[in-house]
């Protein structure tokens, strides 16, 4: 897992269908996950810093194992093809993408059409490739709103929203309150 993100972005509950996001752990594993688990709080709470190396080993035995347990249907080249897809789209979202980006233009750069990138994400994931951006852009505001370094008109102005008042509409229709609302400390 250190530095390779393809760990993550290989398991199947991650960047997949809602249906694959949850993996419903047995009774006869519970023992061996909370032992993990409990491992990772030791490690954490140990009075001598623990190299981050050990803490990784067990978050990955616990993906892992929830790997080993999840069960999604055989695909099809079809099926194998949209599931693909929904991944790129969701990770150019996670890599950097301009938030910004029409939809159109990311379908473009996946190599299929607009309606097809839609049809798909709708069918894997549940949601339209908008609203998808939108929530990620939502996530991205809070990311930044919660550094005091910036200003709100800053972080607006960062995300690509050149008037206040449509990143404040933005912001309250995604989270149900206003910027500065967000950044009062009863809310961070």
């Amino acid at each position: 897992m250190g530095g390779n993100h393809q760990f993550l972005n290989q398991l199947p509950f991650f960047f997949t269908s809602p249906a694959f996001s949850q993996v419903a752990i047995p009774v006869e594993k519970h023992a061996r996950l909370l032992g993990w688990m409990d491992l990772i709080v030791e490690e954490f709470n140990h009075p001598v810093a623990t190299p981050l190396g050990i803490l990784r080993v067990l978050v990955e035995l616990i993906l892992l194992e929830a790997e080993r347990i999840i069960d999604i249907p055989a695909a099809t080249p079809k099926t194998a093809r949209a599931r693909t897809l929904a991944r790129q789209f969701l990770l150019k979202l996670e890599e950097g993408q301009p938030l910004n980006v029409s939809v159109s233009e990311i379908a473009h750069s996946l190599h299929i059409s607009e309606r097809q990138l839609v049809e798909t994400l709708r069918r894997e994931v549940g949601k339209s490739p908008r609203m998808l951006i939108e929530e990620r852009l939502a996530l991205e505001v809070k990311r930044l709103l919660v550094d005091p370094s910036l200003t709100i008109a800053e972080v607006g102005y960062a995300l690509g929203f050149e008037n206040a008042s449509h990143f404040s509409r933005f912001f309250r229709r995604h989270a149900g309150l206003s910027p500065r609302e967000f950044r009062e400390p009863s809310f961070v």
